[in-house]
């Protein structure tokens, strides 16, 4: 059995820019979903300050 660490990963970035930061996410996330990882809910998102914003998707892999 995996080491739980090795089935479940955040990809995160943090962008000034709503579109960058959405596109770096899903280039993240295809990279991973080539590689056998799977997404796990949708994207979050966090506004941290006036041009600030946060990015997270949960993956996991069987």
């Amino acid at each position: 059995m995996s080491n739980q660490a090795d089935c479940y990963r955040i990809v995160f970035c943090e962008s000034s820019n709503i579109s960058k930061g959405v596109e770096a996410v899903s280039k993240n996330v295809n990279q991973l979903c080539a590689n056998g990882w799977k997404v796990q809910g949708g994207i979050s998102t966090i506004k941290t300050g006036p041009d600030s914003y946060k990015f997270f998707q949960a993956m996991i892999k069987d």
